[in-house]
């Protein structure tokens, strides 16, 4: 399973980066 912590770790900018990749 994904761990929800890991993305909301990561910066909203990377976030946006890896959902557009």
């Amino acid at each position: 399973e994904v761990m929800p912590d890991l993305y909301f770790y990561r910066d909203p900018e990377e976030i946006e980066k890896e959902e557009q990749a």
